[in-house]
């Protein structure tokens, strides 16, 4: 009867933050999923909630296009231009800017995002237009949140392991 209690209570709670998400404006809750996002430049949050937007419209061929576009703004605010979005994306790897797992995930969005772009007969499912909003904002969260992260943690360590002593 007690572990009844405790889903009754879990199902009440997750109503409870369902509502609560539904509230909040769409652009709003496409920033509340980028974690600390003061660290991500605004330009590109802008092109993730316009992705967000298109998605929530159920323009799931505009979504797909979007995310294409955060990435080209990836590459441009990174530095790094190219022909193409293709080459763009090579030479910030090759660079050492975008670990190779991320750039496999960007080449994926890129070729979605081109089926998205011109037309091919095959429309983007909502499954793809999901998936490819929570690689780019999972992208956006490693290359401005975590790198940056990581790095501070890193420069704290080293600079605090150079005072003591190795045992």
């Amino acid at each position: 009867m007690e572990a009844l209690a405790y889903v009754a209570v879990g199902a009440a709670l997750a109503v409870l933050a369902r509502w609560a998400w539904l509230r909040a404006s769409p652009s709003r809750r496409a920033l509340n999923r980028t974690l600390r996002q003061k660290l991500v430049p605004q330009n590109l949050l802008r092109e993730l909630a316009d992705a967000r937007t298109c998605y929530n419209a159920k323009a799931f061929t505009a979504t797909v296009v979007m995310v294409r576009r955060t990435l080209e703004a990836v590459c441009a605010d990174e530095g790094f231009t190219g022909r193409n979005l293709s080459e763009s994306l090579k030479k910030m790897e090759q660079a050492g800017r975008l670990d190779p797992m991320f750039c496999k995930w960007a080449h994926d969005l890129r070729v979605l995002g081109n089926e998205g772009a011109h037309f091919t007969g095959k429309p983007v499912d909502r499954v793809d237009a999901s998936d490819a909003l929570e690689l780019a904002r999972a992208m956006l969260e490693y290359q401005y949140v975590l790198a940056a992260q990581y790095r501070k943690f890193a420069e704290r360590r080293s600079k605090g392991l150079g005072d003591q002593a190795v045992t």
